[in-house]
């Protein structure tokens, strides 16, 4: 993947922003953010939850 290059993915109410070695997801629902949670944790790479409420959380995964 460039540099330069972004993915986006959507799936019901997750939306995924992909960039080189970062991936930043937002999502609406505990139950979502857990989803999120468990799919991008693998290896050595690093979750932290930026933001987390009732409604809504931001999610970035670092690797």
């Amino acid at each position: 993947m460039k540099v330069a290059e972004v993915q986006r993915i959507t799936t019901g109410n997750v939306v995924i922003t992909s960039l080189p070695g970062i991936i930043v997801a937002f999502t609406v629902g505990l139950a979502t953010i857990r989803w999120v949670e468990g799919m991008f944790r693998f290896g050595n790479s690093g979750l932290c939850v930026l933001a987390m409420g009732s409604d809504y959380g931001v999610l970035i995964a670092v690797w």
